[in-house]
């Protein structure tokens, strides 16, 4: 159906529309109400604004879980080809295992949520676990869960068949 143009009919004359905007009350919002509907409004201002030069923000809902067996997904975070490193959100669930491997740099991880076991040694929320390079990383395992950010130098990631 075609649009008919607009005429002088169709617009209002300016006492009709004050009367009419002046008939219109908003609706008065309670405490909560006004406090939620503020920090949405800050909190789109904040996310709007760029990132210092020389820096990057990588958001929350940014990124995509990777499942890389039935019982680990990684979100990559950043990736740097020149300085061969990755960081990297890990979420295990539990029961999850990965070999034992070595590494030719510094591997740092820091658990957010749950604990980690590594060899015989227990990784919990808040600790930071560094694995120096040369050395060999034991079996790192999740008996109930974790959540853990690694920064680690690039590579294929070979972690077996686990359920």
């Amino acid at each position: 159906m075609a649009k008919r143009p607009k005429s002088e009919e169709d617009v209002l004359d300016a006492d009709s529309l004050n009367t009419i905007s002046e008939a219109i009350v908003p609706r008065a919002l309670d405490k909560d109400r006004k406090a939620a509907l503020r920090n949405r409004i800050l909190d789109k201002i904040r996310e709007s604004a760029p990132a210092p030069e020389g820096t990057l923000t990588i958001r929350a809902s940014e990124g995509k879980w990777h499942a890389v067996t039935p019982l680990i997904e990684i979100k990559v975070l950043y990736r740097d080809v020149a300085q061969n490193v990755q960081t990297m959100l890990w979420r295990v669930k539990p029961g999850a295992k990965v070999p034992a491997h070595k590494h030719t740099i510094v591997e740092e991880c820091l658990v957010l949520e749950g604990e980690i076991k590594v060899g015989d040694h227990y990784v919990r929320k808040g600790d930071m676990h560094i694995a120096l390079p040369g050395h060999w990383h034991p079996i790192l395992e999740s008996p109930n869960g974790a959540v853990f950010l690694l920064r680690a130098e690039l590579q294929e990631l070979s972690l077996g068949n686990q359920r």
